[in-house]
């Protein structure tokens, strides 16, 4: 009696200890149901977060028919993530599981493929399956946007505005760690992306850089601001930046 006992017993703690480290048995692949391809989008986005991914992402399960895309090998995966900021939905501060899929025939690329190494900080676009954390694209790199600007440890989202601001204003404030350079790769990378976060709340960031940044980050702000056809705030180069074609 004591040995079926024993043996139930460790069945059991098995079984809970599996839960906490894998998917469980009825989360799998599906299409996308949610987009952040341009503000309306983005709002209506379960889970919005920044984190620090921990270690390089580990495989969970086997390779099995993809349920959609031509039935191809597709698997799971699991990155273990330092959450530093939520700005939409609800998720304890601390660490967190994220879970994706990723085909066969796209490991290894790096066209659009997602690529979550130990190290990087991402704003993540996120859902929930059966309580675990989901990207919202299985696989793609969509699914995250990368933050260049540092990090924000008292940054905290307006509640009364929209969550595209808060996005905006985190990846275009300069942070813990952020140089010149990551604040100009900032600059490109919103100020080209204003279809996704919005054209009047990109300009208005940029607007107020070009007033308060370094030099070489002004300039790169002043470009866009010229492209859209608006003047520079800052105080040098104004002239070199309204010509833009």
């Amino acid at each position: 009696m004591r040995l079926q006992q024993s043996a139930l017993l460790l069945a059991l703690l098995a079984f809970t200890a599996s839960l906490g480290c894998c998917p469980s048995p009825q989360m799998t692949e599906f299409p996308a149901r949610y987009y952040n391809q341009s503000p309306e989008q983005i709002v209506q986005v379960p889970i919005i977060l920044v984190g620090v991914v921990l270690a390089n992402a580990t495989q969970v399960g086997d390779f099995h028919p993809s349920r959609i895309e031509g039935h191809g090998p597709i698997r799971g995966f699991r990155s273990r993530i330092r959450v530093e900021n939520v700005l939409q939905g609800n998720v304890s501060q601390g660490e967190v599981d994220i879970f994706y899929f990723i085909g066969a025939d796209s490991l290894g690329s790096s066209a659009g493929i997602l690529n979550l190494p130990a190290g990087v900080r991402r704003i993540f676009f996120l859902q929930r399956d059966g309580g675990k954390l989901r990207t919202i694209y299985d696989g793609w790199d969509l699914t995250v946007e990368e933050v260049y600007s540092g990090a924000h440890p008292s940054f905290k989202r307006n509640p009364a505005r929209p969550v595209t601001e808060a996005i905006v204003d985190l990846l275009l404030t300069r942070g813990e760690g952020a140089t010149d350079k990551d604040m100009i790769e900032a600059v490109y990378w919103v100020g080209g992306s204003m279809g996704i976060f919005g054209r009047e709340t990109v300009i208005k960031k940029l607007q107020q850089l070009s007033r308060e940044e370094t030099l070489p980050v002004r300039e790169e702000a002043c470009y866009f601001l010229a492209a859209e056809k608006l003047p520079c705030e800052g105080i040098v180069g104004k002239e070199q930046f309204r010509n833009v074609n």
